[in-house]
């Protein structure tokens, strides 16, 4: 204050801003905060997750499953077959929201450098494998993490594994799994068989007409390199070798005991082989000029030409051997307890979620 006027040098307190009479009401408040909220749900929705455990299943969504089915069968899904691939595309979506709960988009190393490769092409800067924090921290304002496929499956992978159960079994549940998954494990039937080979040299036709004319002669045909005479083995070995047509063949006249053959187990032996012959007890007729007709079929095409075959020896299935199996039923056992432990444990979580949207499905 001046000592002569009286007067006070400070400078006067400047009018209040008047703030517009709208905004003091509280109901505009209440909507303005509505909208902002709405905005930010409807933003988060078009990720396809939301903090709050919906997910919501959109037109665009049946659109893209129904055009990937087509794209991968050939035909349009049926709607349960739509619906299966709906919940597949559900439960990918809600393990990617849990990875994001979980914050292991900005935890693993392989996920931060695949963002800050993406915002570096996007800047169009050299991607050097460095990681940036302002990159990430862009790439995860912008959803990359739930859009690029590559940090996609690498979330997936990570929720898979921290929800995959430790599996541990005793010797005697194995034997147990082997026993009920028996016919899985059991050694497959087995076929020895001769043959009459006649070259595809000689021209298709040529080669089929001499086999044919061969199921009433002795003709023994042309050589074959593989052999004529084939080993026991089974029956993929003889697709692969000779083609879906003879193999079948094979087992037919196995089956039909048009063998000249048949090797079973003699436990007297000590579990050697031993021939017996079958073809009197299938009731075949003599051979007719010296050949053996009643036992051989065809004539059938081979890689080689057209040949005709005869079954010398078969071996019926027989059980496990558990030494030869027993690693490979441990990791079936191990995988089968893995995946009902993952649905378990994903089933827990699909209960935290609500769905909108499925139900609009016929």
């Amino acid at each position: 204050m001046s000592a002569v006027t009286g007067v006070s040098d400070a400078m006067p307190d400047p009018a209040p801003r008047r703030v517009p009479r709208g905004w003091r009401r509280p109901l505009l408040h209440f909507i303005g905060i509505g909208v902002l909220l709405f905005g930010a749900e409807r933003a988060a929705l078009h990720a396809g997750w939301i903090a709050t455990g919906t997910l919501v299943v959109t037109d665009a969504d049946r659109l893209r499953l129904r055009q990937q089915w087509q794209q991968e069968t050939g035909r349009v899904p049926t709607p349960d077959e739509l619906r299966a691939s709906l919940r597949r595309d559900l439960d990918e979506r809600l393990l990617i929201a849990e990875a994001l709960r979980l914050r292991l988009d900005r935890d693993d190393v392989v996920v931060q450098r695949r963002l800050s490769m993406n915002m570096a092409f996007a800047a169009g800067r050299d991607a050097d494998g460095a990681v940036d924090a302002q990159a990430i921290a862009d790439a995860q304002a912008l959803q990359m993490p739930t859009r690029d496929a590559v940090t996609r499956r690498r979330l997936l992978q990570q929720m898979e594994q921290r929800l995959l159960p430790v599996v541990r079994f005793s010797d005697a549940e194995l034997d147990a799994y082997i026993d009920a998954h028996a016919a899985d494990y059991a050694q497959p039937p087995r076929y020895a068989f001769e043959l009459r080979h006649f070259a595809a040299e000689r021209g298709d036709a040529a080669a089929r007409a001499a086999a044919q004319a061969a199921l009433h002669t002795a003709d023994p045909g042309d050589p074959l390199l593989i052999g004529l005479r084939q080993p026991l083995q089974a029956r993929s070995a003889i697709v692969m070798q000779f083609g879906e047509a003879l193999a079948q063949a094979v087992v037919e006249a196995a089956a039909d005991h048009l063998v000249a053959g048949v090797v079973a187990a003699d436990p007297a032996a000590g579990g050697v082989a031993v021939i017996a012959d079958a073809v009197a007890s299938a009731g075949a007729a003599p051979p007719r000029g010296g050949a053996d007709t009643e036992r051989w079929q065809g004539p059938l095409r081979t890689p080689y030409g057209w040949a005709l075959v005869r079954v010398t020896q078969h071996q019926p299935s027989q059980p496990p051997d558990r030494a030869a199996v027993r690693n490979r039923a441990a990791a079936a056992l191990v995988h089968e307890r893995e995946q009902a432990g993952l649905q378990q444990r994903l089933q827990q979580r699909r209960d935290r979620y609500r769905v909108v949207g499925l139900e609009a499905l016929p």
